[in-house]
């Protein structure tokens, strides 16, 4: 199974939202901002992350995104299944059947089954090792602190953007003095 761009994003969108202080939702265009994603994508992320329980929709001026649930009990494999959907990385296209085309059906249908098998054998042990991975620790490992809930992306990212516009303002009067 290869995971796509959107679970990627959708692992940096949960990194954020188990940071964001608490009580404190973020909106979708900080999340943009921090993504450098379409907003249109990062919509269908979001979405899915919604509907799947794993992220709650805060309305109003003051709304945005936020946990459903604890950190803790969200898992990396909840994640995959939020995005890219059920754990399946066979599916058959009877291939087989082309091979056996002269008659041997009790080779196609052996065939079959026993490539299931193995797959659905791999994917169990790999969904639980993922389900065995929690954001919470994921976040520990990363940031080496216990903290959780220490940041205000929003008001990070609006420092940033003043910063950002700040400087450019700087170097457009600087290039109207030099002319």
């Amino acid at each position: 199974m290869k995971l796509t761009k959107s679970f990627e994003q959708a692992v940096c969108i949960m990194a954020m939202l188990s940071t964001q202080e608490i009580d404190s939702p973020i909106t979708s265009e900080t999340i943009n901002l921090r993504l450098q994603c379409s907003y249109t994508y990062l919509r269908k992320i979001m979405r899915k992350l919604v509907v799947s329980g794993l992220v709650t929709s805060v309305p109003g001026n003051k709304g945005g995104f936020s946990l459903a649930k604890d950190a803790n009990d969200i898992s990396i494999l909840d994640i995959v299944e939020a995005v890219e959907g059920p754990v399946d990385t066979y599916q058959t296209k009877n291939l087989i059947q082309n091979v056996f085309q002269d008659g041997k059906s009790e080779y196609v249908e052996s065939g079959t089954e026993r490539m299931q098998a193995i797959f659905r054998a791999a994917d169990q042990k790999w969904s639980e090792e993922l389900e065995t991975v929690k954001v919470a620790k994921v976040v520990y490992d990363v940031l080496k602190e216990k903290s959780l809930n220490s940041i205000d992306w929003n008001k990070e990212t609006q420092k940033e953007q003043h910063s950002l516009l700040k400087e450019l303002s700087i170097r457009i009067t600087d290039k109207g003095a030099k002319k």
